[in-house]
């Protein structure tokens, strides 16, 4: 009988503010320290965090394999696990957006993680649209099975997702926990759009059914977002 292989996956916006950083970047240090996870998507890194995340040695040791995209602050995975390839994918945007990615094989499957961050803005919906499209298209290309990981900045009620949900599965298997939450994350108050209302952003969306089990929002405010993680089998 074939035994499937778990991988945990945690994603994460840290909120690129390094003023504020000072007291909470030690904070995102400490938790991803507390946590066993064996690939970690973070989105908004700033050269001061990437500064601490580096030296701090138990991260370091761990998680060996890397990829950093490029900006002022950018989107990285850092990976336990030994990855096939690894790249950045330019994606059509009007603020640089990228998508550094890793390949890993898993009981014999290659898979893709992406660590993402779409456009920001509220009425960017057919930018974020051309960019979720933009990311399947390299399927065909390429031809590996992939997961998106990050901040997708649509919530449930935009149309964003009704039209994503024909291309792509969503592993938050039916909880539709707020992961922007103005009413009880005074970061998320404090940087949202003028009647922006509390959102679920963050996603784990893969291009084909893949098991997946233990969702979790970490409801944590060391950042505007909340982190969730997820443990994909395969």
């Amino acid at each position: 009988m074939n035994t499937k292989e778990k991988i945990s996956i945690l994603s994460l916006n840290i909120y690129f503010d390094d003023k504020s950083g000072e007291v909470r970047y030690p904070q995102i240090i400490s938790f991803l320290k507390n946590h066993h996870f064996d690939i970690i998507c973070l989105q908004e890194v700033t050269d001061s965090f990437l500064t601490l995340l580096n030296s701090c040695p138990r991260l370091s040791s761990e998680y060996g394999q890397r990829i950093y995209g490029e900006g002022r602050y950018r989107n990285i995975i850092i990976s336990k696990l030994s990855s096939l390839n690894k790249g950045i994918i330019n994606l059509p945007s009007q603020l640089s957006r990228q998508a550094p990615f890793i390949d890993i094989k898993v009981s014999k499957q290659l898979l893709r993680i992406y660590s993402v961050h779409l456009e920001s803005c509220l009425d960017d919906e057919q930018i974020r649209l051309a960019q979720l499209d933009h990311l399947y298209q390299k399927y065909f290309e390429d031809g590996i099975n992939f997961i998106l990981c990050g901040d997708m900045n649509f919530g449930d009620e935009d149309s964003e997702s009704t039209t994503s949900a024909n291309l792509y599965h969503d592993h938050s298997n039916g909880d539709k926990t707020y992961t922007f939450d103005v009413e009880n994350n005074a970061l998320a108050s404090s940087t949202r759009f003028p009647d922006e209302p509390s959102r679920r952003l963050d996603r784990f969306l893969s291009n084909l059914e893949i098991e997946s089990k233990n969702y979790n929002v970490h409801r944590s405010n060391f950042s505007d977002h909340y982190a969730i993680s997820i443990d994909l089998f395969l």
